[in-house]
């Protein structure tokens, strides 16, 4: 067995002197790369940012995503159809149903009321 105070033991573990990295410097100086950033993370990033709302004459915090769906909800109570009917889609697609229906009947006026708003907008009466 060799000595392990001798200065030039080589094995297992034990490199060559010549071939060691030196003290104080990497042998992987520029380090790993940085991932590149996908566009859906620098969404969900964005989103999740806390930003100051006012409302009812007081500041909030919230995230950016959660002043988005105040937005919109805010929206569809002034009238928006636009808003309004995002809100009716995501609601059946999530499996809420309908959050504005109870019965057939309120489906078919809800229906009649979207009709009129829409031609509204598009400036027939």
């Amino acid at each position: 067995m060799h000595d392990p105070e001798e200065p030039d033991a080589v094995g297992y573990g034990k490199p060559p002197k010549a071939t060691q990295f030196r003290k104080g410097k990497s042998g992987n100086p520029n380090g790993r790369p940085k991932r590149t950033k996908n566009i859906d993370s620098l969404i969900e990033r964005e989103l999740d940012r806390v930003i100051s709302v006012k409302e009812g004459g007081q500041e909030k915090r919230l995230r950016k995503r959660e002043a988005i769906v105040m937005r919109l909800v805010a929206n569809a109570l002034k009238g928006d159809t636009r808003s309004i009917e995002y809100l009716v889609k995501y609601s059946r697609e999530n499996g809420a149903g309908d959050p504005f229906l109870v019965n057939a009947e309120d489906e078919q006026a809800f229906k009649d009321a979207l009709k009129r708003l829409s031609q509204e907008g598009d400036g027939a009466s």
